[in-house]
């Protein structure tokens, strides 16, 4: 079960881009002599965790955009795994979208979500 702190998250969540973060920062450039200069480092935190097209009701989409309020660490569960994040605020964290339109939607009503995040 993947879940973001006690909110468990549909089935139909998928982490896309989740093999194509690397934890290694590599800055290359040349010594006056023309000799490669290449400098290695481990990054400590700040991988993207975007998790795209799942669904939630209204009543479970004012949870999730209450926790964004909160500006505070999360846990995620991701495939028995477990990662400390928080929300990415300059992605825009939460990209809601309703199934259709409809002018009174009721807590019940599902909305096509993403969420971006941040591995801390």
């Amino acid at each position: 079960m993947n879940s973001l702190d006690t909110i468990q998250l549909s089935d139909d969540f998928f982490w896309p881009d989740e093999f194509n973060y690397t934890t290694v920062r590599q800055i290359a450039g040349r010594a006056v002599t023309g000799n490669m200069n290449l400098q290695l480092a481990d990054k400590v935190g700040g991988r993207p965790i975007v998790l795209k097209d799942g669904s939630f009701t209204r009543a479970v989409l004012k949870q999730i955009k209450a926790m964004e309020l909160q500006k505070s660490q999360h846990v995620l569960t991701w495939n028995g795994e477990t990662y400390q994040v928080r929300f990415d605020y300059e992605k825009g964290p939460i990209v809601a979208k309703p199934w259709y339109e409809a002018t009174d939607p009721d807590d019940g009503f599902r909305y096509i979500v993403d969420l971006y995040l941040l591995e801390v």
